[in-house]
């Protein structure tokens, strides 16, 4: 797997040129899983696309990677640019131990749960293109975990905001069709009520460099 994952990576970076710097990279995942990606970057910016390894075909793999190489994002790293990007979320806080020692953290009283904190790079109804907060992050930042909950407990209302939609609507956006693509579907009386956060599919994940 390795030589096939190692021919991959020569090839993408064949294709995509000298622009751009193609790495293997191991990412580690909640509940301490670590993950083999292909981590893409263009030279000039501080931002990576990390496409995960599941033994796909070359033209698969760059397929993915010429789709949506990159997110929109201001790549200045400071304060002011990304507060307002800052969101929590929740992790078991003992599947993962080993993960908690690189991010910044709050134990939730009462619970075995951890709040954990990650940067929006991009969102919209299918896909979230997101980064971890780490303590190098945070240090850079010149910030404490005590400010990203503040930041993060007003951001995760607003981008995670929940709606109420017809079983057809939320199929319409997944696929991507119009409505009149859908109109033949039967109505139903059922509604979901559902979060950006559900549906959307963490397909990359970004790495800030």
């Amino acid at each position: 797997m390795d030589d096939k994952m190692n021919d991959v990576i020569d090839e993408v970076q064949k294709r995509l040129g000298e622009e751009y710097e193609v790495k293997r990279v191991e990412v580690m995942k909640n509940n301490d899983t670590k993950l083999k990606g292909i981590q893409v970057r263009k030279k000039d910016m501080n931002v990576a696309k990390i496409c995960y390894w599941t033994s796909e075909s070359v033209d698969e793999i760059v397929d993915v990677i010429n789709r949506s190489l990159f997110p929109k994002f201001d790549c200045e790293i400071n304060l002011e640019k990304l507060k307002d990007r800052i969101v929590y979320t929740l992790v078991n806080a003992d599947s993962n131990k080993s993960r908690l020692k690189t991010i910044p953290y709050r134990l939730l009283k009462g619970t075995d749960l951890a709040i954990t904190y990650k940067l929006i790079i991009d969102i919209d109804f299918n896909a979230t293109a997101s980064s971890d907060v780490t303590n190098a992050l945070i240090e850079h930042l010149g910030v404490t975990e005590n400010d990203l909950y503040t930041f993060a407990t007003k951001n995760t209302q607003k981008l995670y905001a929940p709606s109420i939609m017809s079983l057809t609507d939320i199929v319409s956006k997944i696929d991507n069709q119009s409505q009149e693509d859908v109109s033949n579907t039967p109505e139903t009386i059922l509604y979901s009520l559902i979060s950006k956060s559900i549906l959307g599919l963490h397909v990359s994940c970004i790495q800030m460099c």
